[in-house]
C-alpha cells in the first residue's frame, strides 16, 4: 500500500491546472435529467459523486491520503483540490485515463442508474465487493414464443 501511495500521492501540493473537464459535469447533469448551465453552481452533492466516481476508485488507500492531506476550512471545504495532491508521473496521468473511461460510460448510458450500475461493474471501489450479474439485470432476448407442444 504503502507504494502504491508514494507513486500516486505527491508529498508537495502541485499548482492548480483545470482538470476535470465541463464534459464531465455536463455528462452529470445529462444522466440526472437537470438543465447544464455554464459557468454556474453545481449541487453539493456533485462532489460526493466525484468521489465515489473518480477518486475511490483510482488506486487503493488513494482517497484516504488525499483527504488525509489536504486540510479543510472552517466551513469544512477542501482548502485545495484533491488532485493537486497527485503525482505527475503516475496520479495525474492515472486520472486523466480513468476519467477518459468514465466519460465513455457516461455518454453510453442512458441515466444515472445505468451510468452507476455499468462503473460499479468496470471499475468497482477499492476494498468493496464485486458486483455478480444477476437474471434480472439483463432483458430476454427478443424470441419468438414456444411451440405449443401439449396441443401438437
Amino acid at each position: 500500500m504503502a507504494k502504491i501511495l508514494e507513486r500516486f500521492v505527491a508529498k508537495e501540493l502541485r499548482p492548480w491546472v483545470k482538470t476535470f473537464p465541463a464534459e464531465f459535469y455536463k455528462q452529470i447533469f445529462r444522466l440526472n435529467g437537470w438543465a447544464y448551465v455554464e459557468n454556474a453552481g453545481r449541487p453539493g452533492v456533485i462532489g460526493h459523486w466525484t468521489n465515489n466516481i473518480i477518486y475511490k476508485r483510482l488506486a487503493p488507500g488513494v482517497w484516504d491520503e488525499l483527504k488525509r492531506l489536504t486540510p479543510k476550512t472552517p466551513s469544512g471545504a477542501y482548502k485545495n483540490k484533491l488532485f493537486q495532491r497527485l503525482t505527475e508521473d503516475v496520479g495525474h496521468p492515472k486520472l486523466r485515463e480513468h476519467m477518459s473511461a468514465v466519460l465513455m460510460l457516461m455518454k453510453y448510458s442512458p441515466h444515472w442508474r445505468v451510468f452507476m450500475d455499468r462503473l460499479d461493474r468496470e471499475f468497482p471501489q477499492w476494498g468493496t465487493n464485486f458486483l455478480l450479474p444477476f437474471p434480472e439485470d439483463y432483458s430476454p432476448p427478443n424470441l419468438p414464443p414456444p411451440p405449443n407442444f401439449i396441443d401438437g
